[in-house]
């Protein structure tokens, strides 16, 4: 059975205690009423989730479901579109989202509760605000955890009137950087036999392949993904305009009721409630052109008379068009009838942006749109985290940043932001009622008095703009004040500074669109951060969005959602490890959900049986195509369908082993041949992060795993040991190329279980250039003991400045010449003997060899369990092995290469020794 992440995603069975309506303007207790929803989008809410439990939502989720807006677009068989507005379910995955993204924040517990999750707790010296009356510290417990634990009843605060309140979130100054990855939006289950329009007219879903074309929300776009859901009860939906469509229970429409209230409602409740709701018809107010093939012409000959008996006028302009001018906009549901049998569905995913596909009849999907939603929650309410004088007066403010390497990504984004903003300030139905607003007369002119959520607002939402989109306050004609902004910038890799965009900025709120697909993600992530540190201060959250992306640029993001504490990443614990937030395909499947938004393990189970049974038959390609985008576990995003070299669950279970434990070696340099151990230096664990270290002064160190071994007269045992070394030839520390990567390793006869094989490493740069890197490397050499022909690099251009190194210092019988096991013999040019191993740049076909050699070598055993693998404690190289493949750029593997070779052919010298030494022995004998 396929490992599920099933313990991070809360069940809810009653929302009512968290869904509020804006009050009427005419309501006498407005203000009353409106202080209390600002109240719950700033300190968020506790409510009742069903079983006589309680839990805490926090003020982003809560706007989410309660004041955003989501759009859907819908086509007509011609093309023309349709508008219609929703407010989002809450589904489980929603929870999840919303309370990792407030855990970033600062979230450190509640008021008067026996929990927190203030990292101060896990330290020597705990902040004096978590411990209880009685003296004791409170319970540590992870954000996650605290934010989604169900109680038995809600924490109260007692006021100084004796009065008592739900406890509110309080914060510390550990903030963390949001990191979303997994899969892109789901669809929708329809019958097969539903009909899906194409270039050649309506094709039946089930006959849709990968790469086909339909029609999107503004064009034709292409079919990226084809998901056969298997058999579903199925419902049919009659309407009183004679439509009706095939469907399964939990189908959502959006109706409205004969109170005009807009409800999001299933086919269940259509069954259980008939005659009780409206649908919503396209606006075809526009002029339909017709399709001259006769299939599409009958096709659109029964929309005109379904369109008539609907309520809508229609006539033939003598143009080959047909206007249809709207007389009801709202279709009555007769009710839902079961069908009493099972039959295939599947579901389409499309390239469009807004993944809207047409069909028979009108059925849509769409997107998640928590990351909009959380931007205009900062636009609005600044990052306030109380509701007084200064939220009133508009004094708080949050500067935030979207970016991309993919503009229209950005645009679209934003569109769903600045949609839902607009929402607030307008007049028209449902959004009089969803907001408060309403148009009043002011001295004889018509005015429009939005809503109390919304920002009147100056400047554009263009790229690297001068004018950035910013709240404002205007009086007449004037802007008196600005508050929080929305700057957009686009990531070009034709820009040699595009990842500087934000310096200079202060911002709350980074979004970083697409990291999957984003260039030069690792700096543009610093510079972002950067942004939001002032004086060693950290005010701000880098979000990193990544639910799509390609296998040319997906590595960055990957390496890090499995090394999240090296990003300053808040991390989560699942089957898979420490990571960010992870969001599988199978939260997202609407077929495998309850009506409250819960999650049907035994369905998700079924289809999971089914889609691998359909991923089996793709081709190579398109399986690593569906895996990265809508992945299944973790891995699935790396390019499942492509070789993997390395044990990569190994190497990251070592490296989260490492991490926890915070196992660290002795570091130190080399003065003058002895080694002096320095605290303070830091070891190179991510060639990235090098020259970040690099401006505090921090140039690389020696790092000894373990002391060399020594025979019983104290000497250095030096035959157990080989040196394999990566150099590299840019001195100068603004050249920002390779860095000098070397691993002392220990030969396989001193083997011993639970002691290290890889017994120290020099990675770094130093200030002093290559030259004192070469020093101090033959310091190291000579600290472990310095055998002949024990040093192995490769045979590159880079490899020219240690051979001249070690033969002007009179040390070249430390250098090991061109090994037997390689399959060239020692070569002599001009009576120069020739060092090192065949270089494997430019040679697919020696690199993959050499990688093999490399892990057949980590895979062996020592004593009876532990393999090479479990005892890497450097975490450069677990980190550069996990992400390594053959066109990349890694020092460290590029070393470790070397490890394998070195081994072999000492093992290769000693056995020629050994014979020649045999076979003199024997000569001598004979001779005797």
């Amino acid at each position: 059975m396929m490992q599920l992440i099933t313990d991070i995603w809360p069940r809810t069975t009653d929302y009512s205690d968290f869904i509020d309506e804006a009050p009427s303007p005419n309501d006498p207790m407005v203000m009353a009423k409106w202080r209390h929803i600002l109240e719950r989008c700033i300190y968020g809410c506790w409510g009742h989730v069903g079983n006589g439990k309680y839990r805490y939502m926090t003020p982003y989720m809560y706007y989410y479901i309660n004041w955003f807006v989501i759009q859907h677009i819908q086509r007509t068989t011609s093309g023309a579109a349709s508008t219609t507005y929703m407010r989002p379910k809450p589904f489980d995955f929603v929870w999840t989202r919303f309370a990792y993204l407030f855990a970033c924040y600062g979230f450190a517990g509640f008021e008067n509760d026996r929990y927190a999750c203030c990292p101060s707790l896990l330290t020597d010296s705990p902040d004096e605000r978590w411990k209880m009356a009685d003296g004791s510290w409170r319970t540590y417990m992870p954000p996650l955890q605290l934010l989604l634990m169900d109680r038995d009843s809600i924490p109260q605060v007692e006021l100084d009137d004796g009065t008592t309140r739900p406890s509110r979130p309080m914060y510390s100054e550990y903030l963390y950087n949001d990191l979303l990855v997994g899969t892109r939006g789901g669809g929708k289950a329809l019958r097969h036999g539903t009909p899906v329009l194409t270039p050649d007219g309506w094709v039946p879903i089930e006959e849709i392949r990968v790469g086909d074309t339909v029609m999107g929300r503004r064009d034709w776009c292409k079919v990226t993904a084809v998901h056969p859901q298997g058999r579903v009860h199925m419902f049919r939906v009659y309407f009183f305009s004679g439509r009706y469509i095939d469907t399964c229970a939990n189908h959502q429409w959006l109706v409205r009721n004969r109170n005009g209230a807009d409800l999001v409602v299933t086919t269940k409740d259509l069954w259980q409630h008939p005659f009780s709701f409206y649908c919503h018809m396209p606006r075809l107010d526009v002029d339909i052109p017709i399709d001259r093939k006769r299939r599409q012409r009958f096709e659109d000959e029964e929309t005109f008379f379904r369109l008539l008996a609907a309520g809508y006028y229609a006539y033939d302009n003598g143009y080959g068009t047909f206007v249809y001018v709207p007389r009801r906009r709202m279709d009555p549901i007769i009710g839902a009838v079961p069908l009493y049998e099972r039959d295939e569905a599947t579901c389409i995913e499309v390239d469009d942006p807004d993944h809207v596909f047409v069909t028979k009849d009108y059925i849509l999907t769409h997107n998640s749109y928590t990351t909009a939603s959380t931007i205009e929650h900062n636009f609005i309410f600044g990052g306030a985290r109380e509701l007084d004088d200064a939220f009133f007066e508009e004094r708080y403010r949050m500067d935030q940043l979207v970016g991309s390497g993919d503009q229209y990504k950005v645009q679209s984004l934003l569109d769903k932001f600045k949609l839902s903003l607009d929402a607030k300030a307008r007049v028209d139905p449902p959004f009089d009622t969803w907001f408060g607003t309403r148009e009043v007369l002011v001295m004889g002119r018509s005015v429009i008095e939005p809503s109390f959520l919304y920002r009147n607002y100056l400047g554009d939402l263009k790229s690297n703009s001068k004018n950035p989109m910013r709240a404002a306050r205007i009086k007449g004609d004037r802007e008196v004040g600005t508050k929080s902004t929305i700057n957009v910038v686009i990531y070009s890799q034709n820009k040699k500074s595009a990842a500087q965009s934000a310096a200079g900025g202060r911002f709350g709120f980074a979004v970083i669109e697409e990291a999957g697909i984003t260039p030069d993600l690792h700096d543009i992530f610093r510079s972002n951060v950067a942004t939001m540190e002032r004086m060693g201060r950290r005010f701000g959250v880098c979000s990193i969005i990544g639910t799509s992306g390609n296998l040319d640029m997906v590595g960055p993001l990957l390496e890090m959602f499995h090394d999240p504490d090296r990003f300053d990443i808040l991390a989560i614990e699942t089957p898979f490890g420490r990571h960010g937030l992870f969001l599988p395909v199978y939260m997202t499947w609407e077929d495998c959900k309850d009506e409250w938004g819960n999650t049907l393990w035994d369905k998700v189970e079924q289809r999971l049986k089914r889609w691998k049974r359909r991923l089996d038959e793709l081709t190579p390609a398109d399986r690593v195509s569906e895996l990265l985008n809508y992945p299944v576990v973790p891995d699935d995003m790396g390019g499942s369908g492509r070789t993997t070299v390395f044990d990569v669950p190994a190497l990251r279970e070592r490296l989260s082993s490492l991490v926890s434990k915070r196992d660290m070696p002795t570091v130190g340099y080399f003065s003058g041949g002895t080694f002096v151990p320095d605290d303070s230096l830091e070891v190179v664990t991510d060639e990235t992060q090098f020259y970040k270290m690099a401006a505090r002064g921090q140039y690389g160190c020696i790092a000894i795993y373990e002391p060399p071994l020594r025979d019983r007269s104290g000497n250095v045992a030096g035959e157990a040991y080989v040196y394999v070394v990566d150099p590299y030839t840019q001195g100068s520390l603004d050249y920002k190329g390779s860095i000098g990567v070397t691993y002392v390793v220990k030969l396989p006869r001193y083997w011993e279980e639970g002691k290290e094989v890889i017994v120290a490493s020099y990675i770094g740069k130093p200030y002093g250039g290559i030259e004192e890197y070469h020093q101090q490397l033959l310091y190291l050499i000579n600290y472990y003991g310095a055998a002949d022909q024990s040093v192995f690099f490769e045979d590159s251009t880079a490899a020219s400045g240690i051979r001249t190194f070690f033969l002007l210092k009179g040390m070249e019988h430390l250098l090991a010449p061109r090994p037997f096991v390689t399959g060239n013999n020692r070569i002599a040019i001009n009576n120069i003997t020739r060092y090192g191993f065949p270089s494997p740049s430019g040679s697919k076909e020696r690199k993959a060899m050499y990688a093999s050699q490399l892990h057949d070598f980590l895979s062996r055993k020592i004593g009876k369990s532990k393999r090479v693998y479990d005892t890497i404690r450097d975490r450069l190289l677990l980190r550069q092995l996990a992400m390594w493949e053959p066109t990349g750029n890694f020092d460290a593997v590029s070393a470790a290469m070397g490890i394998p070779i070195a081994v072999k052919e000492r093992e290769y010298v000693s056995e020629r020794v050994s014979t020649f030494s045999e076979d003199i022995a024997s000569f001598i004998k004979k001779r005797i």
